[in-house]
């Protein structure tokens, strides 16, 4: 079977370092890191390699998080952080616990007390620990591959030759499954987006999984890439891997698909419209739909400001264009009146006003009870 994808054109390929693993920051820095002796954990800056003074021999368990990378040398967890000026800068965080399974990507695993509690190495046991509140015989086969916003997410480790796509379940409020189409997924995981970002030991594709919809977008594949062994980042709009001749490529994706949470931020910004709504008084909303069926509607627009993302294309000159569609640059200002009510006001937006022209413009007119996308 055939799956639909989204072909990405590579935008550049390096092949100057040589390095067993590297991992991409926040900011778009990229830290190399060589197994073999003697063992080196540098990034490269204008040409010349920095490189890290390693507390011990054999340093394991790497991740990125933010700017930082995290490790465990000697049972003890340490953070790296980069800056031009000082170079690399090793910082001792803390000492594994009694009872403490550290595993890739930087997660841990817990028992205390008979309960087992799933986090980072660079999270608050205490605080941020996740109770795995899910039957043993349900955890079967199940490998631990991250936390992502307050939840563990586990790989099946059977493997599937008969799926073509992989799959998703909750196993419970904090815990999510995914059934990969081969075995031994690396899941990419990062906490500004709900994005999370998945390939295969032997595959060519990366398949997205939106953790709020709990639904997949369509794979992204990279033109001329036939091997992904590892997922390392992403940064202004890029995603960076390593093919299977082990060349640093980064392509550019679609915005949708992109670490940010600027979808989420639009639907919250979405939802703040019924907020002076639930506020105002039964009178005040006599003749008004109901709130439950305002929410609904609110529910549609998110949907449609998705597909409306997908639509929107940037033209050389800066302006916005949707295909077949012309978009006004106008916006429906929302005013609370003192009694509560909500009423609409019509004012020009100046072209420079909005905040960032690669995002897309949402209008919403509320009014007379109907509320709409224009």
């Amino acid at each position: 079977m055939t799956i639909s994808v989204n072909v990405l054109t590579v935008s550049s390929k390096d092949e100057s370092h040589d390095f067993s693993y590297i991992y991409q920051i926040n900011d778009g820095t990229i830290f190399y890191y060589y197994l073999d002796s003697p063992e080196r954990l540098f990034v490269s800056w204008n040409g010349t390699e920095i490189e890290a003074k390693l507390p011990a021999d054999n340093i394991k368990h790497l991740a990125n998080h933010e700017n930082a990378i995290y490790f465990e040398a000697n049972q003890k967890i340490y953070k790296a952080i980069f800056t031009p000026c000082e170079g690399i800068s090793v910082l001792y965080l803390r000492d594994e616990l009694t009872g403490e399974t550290i595993s890739d990507n930087g997660v841990c695993e817990l028992v205390r007390d008979g309960k087992t509690y799933v986090y980072r190495t660079w999270d608050d046991p205490d605080k941020d620990g996740i109770i795995i509140d899910v039957p043993k015989e349900k955890m079967a086969h199940l490998f631990l591959s991250g936390v992502h916003r307050g939840k563990a997410i586990y790989s099946n480790m059977m493997s599937y030759p008969n799926k073509t796509v992989p799959t998703v379940r909750r196993l419970s409020e904090k815990v999510i499954e995914i059934e990969e189409p081969s075995s031994c997924p690396e899941i990419h995981l990062i906490d500004s987006s709900p994005l999370v970002y998945i390939t295969t030991t032997e595959g060519d594709c990366i398949y997205v999984l939106d953790v709020h919809e709990m639904e997949f977008l369509t794979p992204l594949q990279l033109e001329g890439v036939s091997k992904i062994t590892q997922f390392a980042g992403g940064h202004n709009g890029k995603i960076t891997i390593v093919d299977g001749e082990h060349n640093i490529v980064s392509a550019q994706v679609p915005k949708s698909y992109f670490f940010s949470d600027e979808m989420l931020t639009m639907k919250q910004r979405i939802n703040q419209l019924y907020v002076g709504y639930n506020g105002s008084t039964e009178r005040e909303r006599d003749g008004q739909r109901t709130i439950d069926q305002l929410k609904l509607d609110i529910e549609h627009l998110k949907l449609r400001c998705v597909k409306m993302e997908n639509m929107l294309t940037e033209r050389k000159d800066g302006a916005l264009q949707k295909s077949n569609i012309s978009l006004k640059f106008e916006e429906f200002e929302f005013i609370q009146r003192k009694d509560g009510a909500l009423q609409t006001a019509n004012r020009s937006l100046k072209f420079e006003e909005f905040e960032n022209l690669f995002r897309p413009l949402i209008w919403i007119q509320l009014e007379n009870g109907d509320a709409n996308l224009l």
